[in-house]
């Protein structure tokens, strides 16, 4: 009778025994996906490459301050996610490559920088301490990859400028600069793109600062002639 019962309990524990090695196999296979490496990561800038050094003007006076008021970015552009349009009304982000800082500081940053080598104004940030006779604002209202001709693709940066100037504690809007650029997207590859969104927004410099010369520039001839 015991014999009977020692195998009736062999049997009755050797399918839980196998169920449970089942178990540790599923976990170890589980534990060895999750030690698998994820995909790297990868930070990017958006950079106009350098401009050519401004030419001295000729006007009297000092040139005008111009301060730049760190520039605003729409929604869904405003992320450190590369966009995508991959439809007419259709979007979708970067889950891996994204920018090194969020797009406001680094087109801020870089607008900032191309204006000092470039024009004659004396450009300093909205934190500046100097007075300034004029104030540069933007938004940008589009900042992506266009992918909805595929295999080719463009990169995308659209938006608007406002001039305005500061006298006696009134302002006045001197200009209403809108751009829209693009440029085509060389490989299929994040850093292609990064590269394509640097030569579209250089494009936008090399505009606001031709537009800058035209508006800004006479006001320092105004202040002298006072």
């Amino acid at each position: 009778m015991n014999d009977v019962n020692s195998h009736s309990n062999r049997q009755i524990y050797r399918l839980p025994a196998a169920a449970l090695c089942t178990w540790f196999c599923l976990c170890a296979a589980g534990c060895g996906s999750l030690s698998q490496p994820s995909l790297a990561r990868a930070y990017f800038a958006i950079e106009p490459g350098s401009p050519k050094p401004a030419i001295p003007t000729s006007q009297p006076g000092r040139a005008p301050i111009l301060t730049v008021e760190p520039l605003r970015v729409s929604q869904p552009f405003d992320g450190l996610n590369f966009v995508y349009k991959i439809g007419p009304s259709q979007f979708d982000f970067d889950p891996y490559d994204t920018y090194v800082a969020p797009p406001s500081d680094l087109l801020t940053g870089t607008l900032i920088h191309w204006l000092n080598q470039s024009s004659p104004l004396i450009t300093v940030r909205s934190a500046s301490t100097l007075r300034s006779d004029l104030v540069l604002e933007g938004e940008i209202t589009a900042l992506y990859i266009d992918s909805t001709a595929a295999p080719s693709r463009t990169a995308v940066v659209a938006g608007r400028f406002f001039l305005i100037r500061q006298h006696a504690g009134e302002y006045d809007l001197l200009g209403d600069m809108p751009f829209a650029e693009s440029a085509p997207v060389s490989a299929q590859t994040p850093a292609a793109f990064a590269k394509a969104l640097g030569r579209a927004w250089r494009q936008v410099l090399l505009g606001v600062t031709e537009q800058l010369e035209n508006k800004a520039l006479p006001v320092a001839t105004d202040k002298a002639a006072r």
